[in-house]
């Protein structure tokens, strides 16, 4: 029961923390630079935070069943939250006024994963975990 609620945290905190980059919504503002007081942006986030919700807790139900249903084991998978955070404030920036566009990062994103997955089946990721040495583990 605690898992289903650290998961329902999860979910709706991750949506609130990237849906500050102001994803792909466009700022027509011309006086304010930060969209702060700009109603269309703020809808626009708002939506995107909707989303944000949808899409997290539908992969996060689809790859904890997965993982349940092919190793059979009672774990459950969310985002991580200090990576969402690093996205949205560092690289993104707050209403995207960061160094890289959302589109870029999330480019970005999906190409470490798919970087990750050929790592595991080749192998190579367990090997560099165990060429790590114990004391920094």
């Amino acid at each position: 029961m605690a898992t289903f609620f650290a998961m329902a945290y999860i979910v709706s905190v991750n949506a609130a923390i990237v849906s500050q980059s102001g994803g792909t919504c466009v700022c027509t503002s011309m006086t304010d630079l930060t969209c702060a007081t700009d109603a269309a942006y703020a809808e626009c986030k708002q939506e995107v935070q909707q989303d944000l919700v949808t899409a997290t807790a539908a992969i996060a139900s689809l790859t904890s069943f997965v993982f349940g249903a092919l190793v059979n084991l009672p774990i459950s998978f969310a985002p991580g939250m200090g990576v969402n955070t690093l996205f949205t404030f560092q690289v993104v920036g707050l209403n995207g006024s960061g160094p890289l566009s959302y589109r870029l990062a999330l480019t970005a994103v999906f190409a470490e994963g798919l970087i990750m997955v050929a790592l595991t089946l080749l192998g190579l990721r367990q090997w560099l975990a165990r060429a790590i040495p114990s004391s920094l583990k």
